[in-house]
């Protein structure tokens, strides 16, 4: 599915930037991104999901990500927003706890933000053992509105992004996980509804 539209693909605007990418991500351009023009922020908080080489006991030879495109973009661009605003509603779009997977999480209530500036990336297809494949970060005031803005914005990426993870171990196996993390019992190399969006 990713193959069908041009990557990278980005949305800038003052406060955010959104991004999605076959490429390794880059920390450092999402810290000077944060940095730049917000004299008020005395924190930077850098979040990067990377890949690590086993899982539950199994060797994990790397993660393969695909997504939809323009709805996965859209919605990091609205947890970006919410972000900046305050305001992160759960994955069903509601500010009431669950995430509308038929899950019993509780992300967020709403508050009053803190952050400066934010900045949201997601690598797609293959990424190694110890490469990043989420970047989250952040600008504000002090640390702890850092620490505690950037993580409801991993949780909401983790339960809200448009975006599949293929967890491949060293036997050749896989497993497909959806947006929300959990296992939704394709084999990788199996016959699925996968089939239709690996790259």
């Amino acid at each position: 599915m990713t193959s069908k539209y041009e990557l990278p693909a980005t949305i800038k605007a003052d406060r955010y930037i959104v991004l999605l990418t076959m490429d390794p991500l880059d920390p450092k351009a999402g810290i000077d991104f944060v940095k730049q023009g917000t004299p008020e922020a005395g924190a930077v908080v850098y979040f990067g999901g990377i890949t690590r080489n086993s899982f539950q006991g199994k060797t994990v030879r790397h993660l393969a990500y695909d997504c939809y495109v323009p709805m996965a973009l859209r919605t990091l661009e609205r947890i970006a927003k919410e972000a900046l605003a305050g305001v992160m509603k759960n994955g069903n779009g509601s500010s009431s706890p669950g995430d509308g997977h038929g899950d019993d999480h509780t992300l967020s209530s709403p508050h009053e933000s803190q952050v400066c500036k934010i900045y949201l990336a997601h690598r797609l297809g293959t990424v190694p053992v110890g490469e990043e494949s989420v970047l989250v970060v952040v600008s504000t005031p002090h640390r702890q509105e850092g620490w505690a803005a950037a993580e409801r914005a991993l949780e909401h990426v983790k339960v809200a992004a448009e975006i599949w993870k293929n967890e491949v171990y060293e036997d050749g196996t896989g497993v497909w996980k959806g947006a929300d993390g959990h296992a939704c019992g394709c084999v990788s190399g199996g016959k699925g509804h996968h089939d239709k969006i690996v790259t």
